[in-house]
């Protein structure tokens, strides 16, 4: 599949996935220290999801992962 027809600027694409990543990280310590509700746990795998569903979509259009981090 090629990116060529899929238009965005990468410099928000990659400030969004940051977002997501530091978010993610920011729960995942929290719930370090006990602090793991169900709620919590949900928000941990939504955002485990949503990097899985972009990094599928990134890479499938050619994109190398590594460089939206």
């Amino acid at each position: 599949m090629s990116h060529d027809n899929w238009n965005f600027d990468e410099d928000t694409l990659k400030a969004i996935v940051n977002r997501i990543i530091e978010r993610w990280k920011e729960y995942e310590n929290e719930s370090k220290n006990g602090n793991l509700s169900e709620y919590r746990q949900g928000l941990l795998d939504g955002y485990a999801q949503c990097l899985e569903m972009i990094e599928n979509d990134l890479e499938s259009r050619g994109y190398n992962v590594d460089d939206f981090r």
